[in-house]
């Protein structure tokens, strides 16, 4: 009988060294796609970052610039867009800009835009005028706190603005700044015994700080409306920032100044077409606004021409944002700041860029309050 000698049980080293390189391949191949998985979705994440912020941008300037209103539109008066005003009766100041040089005001070919929104539709019928700048009294009819004087007083300095500059206007069409220095709290205790109420303010800010637009209006023939609760708003972008400023815009105090608050950060670009009345849409990639009374690209103000900001009718607002970061994985991932209406495009980095534009009509441009 032949005795069997039982088989080894095991692997050889051949049978190791095979199941080994399978395992380190596939470890391998596993951990490409994990890699590349982790990078298209970090590349869709920075940029939705980037159309995210673009869009956020756009829809609270879209907001903003629709609630826009003249306040007068028998005048015609461009209030609702301020490109320009002057102070002191002689300086000339640019409220709206076109393509900044300056870094001081706002990042170097980015714009900046002034509108005017009423936060109410309430109105003060004068009783008693002087002028814009006089320390003698007028008085306003106003009761919409009554009976109580204090709040009534109250009331009317919120919606003034607190000092702010305001807006005078008549059934003429003449229109002005009114910029209120004293509320005459004493004068004003009893306001709502009188019948009608009336509030009684003086207006002296002095030849150098003196507001008017641009023409300055000649003098009332009688008593004009205080528009209540108009509130200028300006927007601007410095240091990748796109800011607000609660008034006018002023080159030589917002330069940079501390009056902008920060809105929205990692914004390449702010850039403003106009749509005016004869069908052309200005300062694009194929024309510039003709020079007119002011230059500069911004329109005219008070003015006969065809393009007068009183004309314009909508506005085309685009803006760039980028990524919070870069896709600094992929060398060669180069991406630049896109061209926008006169503006040439900007050089090559990492950061995910993307562009946002809309037509913003300003529908309430012939509303009468």
């Amino acid at each position: 009988m032949v005795e069997r000698t039982p088989r080894e049980s095991g692997f050889t080293l051949i049978e190791i060294l095979l199941a080994l390189g399978l395992t380190a391949l596939l470890m391998m191949v596993a951990s490409q796609l994990i890699v590349s998985m982790k990078r298209s979705s970090d590349r869709m994440r920075i940029s939705a970052e980037a159309n995210l912020r673009a869009q956020k941008a756009l829809d609270y300037l879209s907001m903003n610039i629709r609630g826009a209103t003249d306040m007068n539109p028998l005048s015609g008066n461009p209030a609702a867009i301020l490109t320009w005003y002057q102070r002191g009766g002689a300086t000339t100041l640019q409220a709206t800009w076109n393509n900044v040089t300056n870094a001081n005001l706002a990042d170097v070919g980015t714009d900046i835009l002034t509108i005017a929104r009423p936060n109410s539709n309430i109105t003060a019928p004068g009783t008693v005028f002087t002028s814009t700048d006089n320390s003698a009294p007028s008085t306003f009819e106003f009761g919409g706190a009554c009976p109580s004087s204090a709040d009534n007083l109250a009331l009317f300095k919120s919606l003034t603005g607190n000092g702010q500059p305001a807006l005078l206007v008549d059934d003429t069409g003449l229109w002005a700044f009114y910029q209120i220095t004293d509320y005459r709290d004493g004068a004003n205790a009893g306001s709502c015994a009188a019948s009608p109420p009336v509030i009684q303010v003086t207006a002296n800010p002095g030849a150098a700080n003196l507001l008017q637009p641009v023409p300055a209006p000649a003098a009332f023939p009688s008593p004009p409306t205080l528009m209540l609760g108009v509130q200028f708003y300006t927007f601007r972008v410095r240091n990748g920032w796109l800011e607000q400023k609660l008034g006018l815009f002023d080159p030589t105090t917002d330069n940079p100044g501390t009056a902008f608050s920060p809105l929205i950060p990692n914004i390449d670009d702010f850039q403003v077409a106009w749509a005016f009345t004869d069908g052309t849409v200005w300062n694009s990639s194929a024309q510039q606004l003709p020079s007119g009374t002011y230059t500069n690209s911004v329109p005219a103000q008070g003015t006969a021409q065809t393009y007068d900001v009183v004309n314009c009718n909508a506005l085309r607002i685009t803006i760039v944002a980028r990524s919070g970061e870069e896709l600094a994985w992929d060398p060669a991932a180069l991406f630049s700041r896109p061209a926008i209406e006169d503006r040439t495009g900007g050089g090559n980095d990492r950061f995910f860029h993307h562009r946002a534009t809309t037509l913003v009509m300003i529908r309430n441009r012939n509303l009468l309050f």
